[in-house]
């Protein structure tokens, strides 16, 4: 299919979210093998719990509006708090009111129900060519900055919450020595000790060694 990148969908991990028995299982018989994985969930709230579980892996988020127990809109509104994962919504409504509160939480992408796959694959595309312009190359990795996403080659190395916080502030600052102050202040509310912010270094250089310790000022990206 012209415009579609299987090879970057088969690295993706991605949560599908719909509460209708039988659009779920076919949506299931046409992507579940294209993915690197499916995580399934049948309305808002399995939805966001499936996310909170997940949410480390997970690389893209196609979900429906209306569903019981919670609705898609109120689920990615509280993902948004702690995520910019990109989201396509599922809808069987073209009413404004949808559309506009859709782009106010931040939702990337909607399509109209039933969907076609070649226009789903082709705004799932879209999210992340957005992202290849975004993004800053060193050795066999690359991180994207719209993503806050790392890569190595060309898969998604697994990161917690604040291992991504951190690798963000360091691609932000890409030129620059973050001292142990400007860390502390961006990552916690609270004060932590300078050997937190060491431990949180070491167990990012485990998965991204190029984290150069500038000596009793704090760190930079080396290898530049």
């Amino acid at each position: 299919m012209r415009g579609v990148d299987f090879k970057l969908f088969s690295t993706l991990v991605v949560l599908y979210v719909e509460d209708d028995d039988g659009v779920r299982e076919k949506m299931l018989l046409n992507i579940g093998d294209i993915f690197q994985e499916l995580i399934v969930a049948v309305d808002g709230e399995d939805g966001f719990e499936k996310f909170r579980e997940n949410r480390e892996r997970i690389n893209l988020i196609i979900s429906d509006i209306k569903m019981p127990k919670r609705d898609g809109l109120s689920m990615v509104e509280e993902i948004r708090e702690e995520s910019k994962v990109p989201v396509v919504i599922t809808t069987a409504f073209n009413e404004l009111d949808y559309l506009h509160k859709s782009i106010s939480i931040g939702v990337n992408e909607y399509i109209l129900k039933p969907v076609k796959l070649k226009e789903l694959f082709k705004l799932i595309s879209k999210q992340f060519e957005t992202v290849e312009d975004k993004r800053v190359e060193i050795k066999e990795f690359y991180f994207s900055i719209s993503r806050n996403e790392l890569f190595e080659k060309e898969k998604v190395v697994p990161l917690t919450l604040q291992e991504r916080k951190f690798l963000y502030l360091l691609f932000r600052n890409i030129r620059q020595t973050l001292t142990y102050e400007t860390i502390q202040n961006e990552l916690w509310e609270d004060y932590v000790p300078e050997t937190t912010i060491r431990s949180l270094a070491r167990r990012v250089r485990k998965k991204f060694p190029y984290i150069e310790t500038v000596s009793g000022v704090g760190y930079k990206i080396s290898e530049l």
